[in-house]
This record gives C-alpha cells, structure tokens and sequence, in this order.
C-alpha cells in the first residue's frame, strides 16, 4: 500500500489543532477521517475531501467504529481550557486517550500518535528544555496531557504498534479561541476603552510559540516518518521572543502604543502571587469588566460568537521563567517551519480574525487598524 493510499484518523477535527492536522494530511493526498463530537464546523474539511465522523472519544463503540477503518491514528481530541474542572480533564484527556489508544491497538493500526504538550514538563528547569527533561506538570491541565501521553505509550508498548508524541508550545493561529485569542480580545477591550498608550515590561522572561500549521505539519512527520516511532518531539518555533516584545505585538495589533517602563522582575512576582490563586479576587474583577465591555464591542461591530476573551490565573505563572524548547529531534526527520518567526504568524492571524469578524476593526485618530 502506498502512503497516499492509507486512511489516517483524526480526532478533535473540529479544533484547532485537529483541523490543521487534517489539512496536512488532506495536502499530501491521504484519505482521511475527520472525528469529532460534533460535525458541525466541517463544511470545509469534506469539501476539501475528508470524511467527516461523529465521535465522542469518551465512548468505546464510537472509538472502535472510527478507528476500524484507519490505517494511521492522530490523536488530538483533549481539552485545553486552564478553567476546566480537573474531573472533566481527566474523563476527556486522560480517559478518552485510554479508550481511542486501545481501539488503536485492537485494530493494529501501523502508527499511533499523540498530540501531548509541552506543560508535561511543568516549569523549565533548564533552556532550552529537551524531551528528555524531567516532568513536573504544574496544573490539572498539564498533568491531564502527562498522564494520556505515558497511557498511551503503555497501550502502544503493550500492543506493539508504532507510536510517536509531539509536544506544541502555546499554539496560535486561525480559528484559535483560546490563549493568544483571548488576549487579543483583552487588548481589543483596552483600546475599545479609547486607552492608546499601555504599559510594557523591560525585556522579561523568552517564550516559544509555535503556528497551528506548523504542528499539522509535525503531526504529518511523527505519523509518516521512518525515523520517528518510540519518540517524543518538541514543537515550537525557531526564535522564542521576550514578554515584551510579546506584548507589543498584542498592542500593535489594535494601534496601542508601547510603554516599557515595568521592570522585568515582575513577572516573576506576579507569577509566584499566581501560584496561590486569586486570593485577592483581582482577576476576577478585570474578568468581569472584560465580559462587559467585549459585549458591547460584539454588538457595536457585529462579531461572531466565537471569542469570550477572560485572563486565566494559571496564565500569569508563565511570566516567570523562560519557556524555550529543543527542536532538533522534529527538525532530525526533515521538519521544516512554514512560519518560523512568532511576529510573522502572528500578524497572518491577527489578519484573519479580522477579516472573519472574530475581532474589530477598531478605528483610531489615525484611521482603521489593519
């Protein structure tokens, strides 16, 4: 059988991730199955050729049932919400990778792999973080991610398939709802509020980020590479940037001007209050008056749905440590990235939500913000 010719499943096809997978897939000429729980945001992928399914992975018979068919299984159906219950974590993320994994290995299908995080590593410890590193995962969400991956290298070890694990960074792009998504829609309220000047941090801590295309593409290498089963891969871009070059993109992209006058140290305190919670209700707060004013922006410009823009507490432990990662064992397999720098990615994303009325074309004194 050729490569083309085999049927890979993907599950999560109607998120994020799931649809940059099936669009890779689809892009090299593979049948594909494009699972979700629900079909309802896959006009597009059946257009383009993918079979759409119906599948709640935390069910069995709709995970034996799509995977019977496949040659090849990606699996990225998970949560990824800071403010998930860590009951609904561990029945979705953790127990649905039980259930699609041992259908996987029931089947015997050729490759298996797992769309994991790099919050399995929890706090870096050393820079840049390789996948050998230690696993402290900080939160339910981190270690739900830790827990389906090692669940699921024990059912492929078991079973003898062939399995590989890749590892996004903070992913962006079209269509995202959640992280970068939301704090755009955050800085959008702040303009909205006619504030044309914001506050910035000298220097600060170096993140990677990583294009929603670019893990379609490393999920294609871990699934059809020779080089690639019993492997973990890191995925993130080429240069990680500082928090303040982070933020002024976030302001750039509604006309906020930059003031870097807070120093770099506070993040990392912030970051240590942030571990505690939010016992001041602090976040809370700003929560509330973002819901407001998103509302009226919603209306005033008339945008979709899709965005509910909040800060997360779990979002401010990021602030105080360097997030970097190794990339050399994705790149060893041929990888290369499609959107290498974060600044150019970035600005091809805030372009689309734009254009797909996700966020508003907010006019300043100078005339429209593209």
């Amino acid at each position: 059988m050729s490569e083309n010719s085999k049927t890979v499943l993907v599950t999560g096809a109607g998120g994020l991730v799931g649809h940059a997978c099936v669009n890779s897939f689809l892009s090299r000429g593979y049948k594909v199955i494009a699972a979700d729980k629900s079909c309802a945001t896959f006009a597009e992928l059946e257009a383009r050729g993918a079979t759409p399914v119906e599948v709640d992975v935390t069910r069995e018979s709709d995970a034996r049932a799509a995977v019977s068919k496949a040659d090849i299984v990606v699996h990225g159906a998970a949560i990824f919400d800071f403010g998930a219950s860590e009951d609904l974590l561990q029945r979705v993320n953790v127990g649905g990778t039980k259930i699609v994994a041992a259908a996987a290995a029931e089947k015997g299908v050729e490759r298996f792999v797992q769309i994991s995080s790099v919050g399995v590593y929890g706090e870096p410890r050393s820079a840049p973080t390789k996948e050998e590193a230690d696993k402290n995962p900080r939160n339910a969400y981190e270690r739900s991610k830790w827990q389906s991956e090692q669940i699921a290298w024990e059912i492929a070890r078991d079973a003898g398939i062939e399995m590989s694990a890749i590892r996004p960074t903070l992913i962006y792009g079209p269509r995202s709802r959640y992280g970068l998504a939301m704090m755009l829609g955050g800085v959008a309220v702040y303009r909205f509020r006619k504030y044309s000047r914001g506050l910035n941090i000298r220097g600060g801590k170096y993140s990677h980020y990583v294009h929603v295309d670019d893990v379609g593409e490393a999920a294609f290498f871990a699934a059809t590479s020779d080089a690639a089963p019993g492997r973990s891969f890191n995925v993130a871009d080429k240069t990680p940037v500082t928090a303040e070059i982070f933020i002024d993109a976030l302001y750039r992209a509604f006309g906020v001007g930059s003031m870097s006058v807070i120093p770099g140290i506070i993040t990392k305190i912030g970051s240590w209050i942030a571990s505690f919670g939010d016992p001041l209700r602090f976040v809370s707060t700003i929560n509330k008056h973002i819901t407001k004013h998103w509302n009226t922006i919603r209306a005033e410009y008339g945008l979709t749905n899709d965005l509910n823009p909040r800060i997360d507490n779990d979002w401010i432990l990021y602030g105080g440590r360097d997030h970097i990662y190794s990339t050399e064992n994705l790149e060893s397999l041929g990888f290369t990235h499609k959107y290498p720098s974060f600044l150019i990615g970035f600005q091809q994303t805030v372009d689309w939500y734009k254009e797909n009325n996700w966020l508003p074309k907010i006019k300043s004194k100078h005339g429209e913000v593209k």
